[in-house]
């Protein structure tokens, strides 16, 4: 609207010089002026409210866009929900739950928790804000009374949220080797694998294992698939049901050495298994893609949800290669591929690794190098909107992803893993308070700058992003000693 607001400034001038301009006269004598000014004065009013209408209407477009952008880094492994005040304590774990019992939240805002039942672990959602039970479903009562000379082993289970909720749960009697240093020998296990539906835990669909029969040995939620896989004499089944419980595919494979270790990760919508010393990919309909050697001293770990890494980790010298499997190839690198808290994706194929436990290397999707720096951190950076964000020996670093230029550095936190929720970053303040206490900073993702400060309870040493929370724990390790979920009040 350049064009229009220059002629009316050129017409208004013309205005002011209007006593040398010519005046009518009508019937009654009286002269007039030409109306134009008026016209022009309104004509201008009219421009300016539409602009400044505009710019509110393109104001709202952004903030739109930001709003969506953070609801989508909210949903990722790793972050936490929009803090819109200052972190304080909302609930706290009830006795028996640790951070490694908090499994994900679901879109209706619960926190889905494993807990211990007075007669076997149970699965719950708990209400994000105030810890308050929406529902709790069993999942495997505990066998009253295994052989003479057994022991029993019942773990929490593993569950997994996404539209629905998946829980497989695996319980083994065994017998105690001959001596003390003997691994205990397998008589007989049972399962339940199960799909809840996230609002109300109702039970979808289920599949049970008991006896003699043989037991999944993991389970992954991919989309609207749960995918197991199930070592058998001579053989390693692979199947897939919906998540209602119906049959999609099943891609069982021979092979002689399935009684030995098996592994089963995701790669975005495919899947990686393997046992004994082969993996294959699969793809989200069960067509095997294409297989891989898993050599025996070599480790598999899931690394986000699309990438899987092998490396032989008995190998002292830290520049060791790495695979890192994905659905489209597999890519090698020397040393170690680092542990990202977060990665939102706005680098397509970066990948960070250390080469030689110092330096912080990042390489493109091609597996050629972008930049290279000192750093001592080998775990729980965050990429974001373009950024990597890193602890450091004296507070926290903001470097450009694609040249590894600085762009702020921070003295003030503590270093540990990085914490988001899209707009800020969260961390411990360096030094503790003149209470003892510690305190909780919350970072401009853009400048570094402290925007929010809050003191958290005694005793409190660490915060973590855990299954879209911000959890505060009380002892050295996130699992040790009770946790207390931290919120904005509002939210």
């Amino acid at each position: 609207m350049g064009n229009p607001s220059r002629k009316d400034v050129e017409v208004v001038e013309a205005a002011v010089e209007a006593p040398g301009a010519q005046t009518t006269t009508g019937a009654g004598g009286r002269g007039w002026r030409p109306r134009r000014p008026r016209r022009l004065a309104v004509v201008l009013a009219v421009v300016v409210t539409l602009g400044v209408a505009g710019a509110v209407v393109g104001q709202l477009v952004v903030d739109a866009r930001e709003r969506a952008r953070l609801d989508e880094v909210a949903r990722l492994p790793g972050a936490v929900r929009l803090l819109d005040g200052p972190p304080e304590p909302l609930w706290t774990l009830p006795d028996g739950v640790t951070t490694a019992d908090l499994v994900g939240t679901t879109a209706g805002g619960a926190l889905v928790v494993t807990e211990p039942g007075p007669r076997g672990p149970a699965v719950a959602a708990r209400a994000a804000t105030t810890g308050e039970v929406r529902w709790r479903v069993p999942l495997l009562d505990a066998t009253s009374a295994p052989p003479a000379g057994t022991v029993l082993d019942l773990p929490p289970g593993r569950c997994d949220v996404g539209d629905v909720v998946v829980c497989l749960v695996v319980e083994t009697v065994s017998t105690l080797g001959a001596d003390e240093g003997d691994a205990p020998v397998p008589v007989s296990a049972r399962s339940r694998l199960v799909v809840l539906d996230a609002d109300d835990g109702a039970v979808l669909a289920e599949r049970t294992t008991s006896g003699t029969d043989p037991v999944p040995a993991a389970s992954e939620l991919v989309g609207d698939l749960v995918v197991t896989i199930t070592p058998v004499d001579g053989a390693l089944r692979v199947d897939a049901v919906t998540t209602d419980g119906a049959a999609a595919w099943d891609a069982s494979s021979p092979t002689s050495t399935a009684g030995g270790r098996t592994f089963l990760g995701r790669l975005g919508d495919h899947v990686l298994a393997g046992a004994g010393d082969e993996l294959t990919v699969l793809d989200h309909a069960g067509a095997a893609v294409r297989t891989l050697p898993f050599p025996e001293s070599a480790l598999a770990l899931q690394h986000g949800v699309d990438a899987v890494l092998l490396r032989d980790y008995t190998r002292p010298d830290v520049n060791a290669p790495t695979t890192v499997v994905r659905a489209d190839g597999e890519q090698t690198v020397d040393g170690e591929v680092v542990e990202l808290a977060l990665d939102d994706g706005s680098v397509p194929g970066l990948l960070l690794t250390s080469p030689d436990g110092t330096r912080l290397t990042a390489l493109d999707a091609a597996g050629d190098e972008l930049w290279s720096r000192d750093s001592g951190v080998t775990s729980g950076l965050a990429v974001l909107a373009g950024r990597v964000y890193s602890g450091t020996g004296g507070g926290m670093v903001a470097l450009d992803a694609r040249t590894g230029g600085e762009v702020w550095r921070s003295d003030q936190v503590r270093e540990g893993p990085v914490v988001t929720d899209g707009a800020h970053l969260v961390a411990m303040g360096l030094r503790p308070l003149a209470d003892g206490r510690r305190e909780v900073l919350v970072l401009n993702r853009a400048d570094g700058t402290v925007v929010r400060r809050a003191p958290l309870p005694a005793g409190v040493q660490d915060v973590a992003a855990v299954a879209g929370l911000l959890v505060a724990t009380s002892g050295d390790g996130p699992d040790d000693g009770p946790a207390t979920v931290l919120g904005s009040g509002s939210r």
